[in-house]
């Protein structure tokens, strides 16, 4: 099933991150900044509920225990 193009696909036609998940992914984070012009860009890119002003991301990894 082919996929819908939108502007995003038109604006990064010629992209090439060197892997086509990358250049979907470009594509999905610039339609986010679009539909959220006036946040930050991690209030752009990440759920509403994980944002806040005392929440902190979690580590990606943990330190492992000497």
């Amino acid at each position: 099933m082919a996929r819908k193009t939108s502007w995003a696909d038109e604006e990064l036609e010629g992209i090439d991150l060197g892997d086509e998940r990358r250049n979907d992914r470009a594509k999905r984070v610039l339609m986010r900044f679009a539909e959220k012009p006036t946040q930050s860009i991690v209030g752009a890119t990440m759920p509403r509920q994980s944002v806040g002003r005392n929440t902190a991301a979690p580590p990606h990894c943990s330190r492992p225990n000497a």
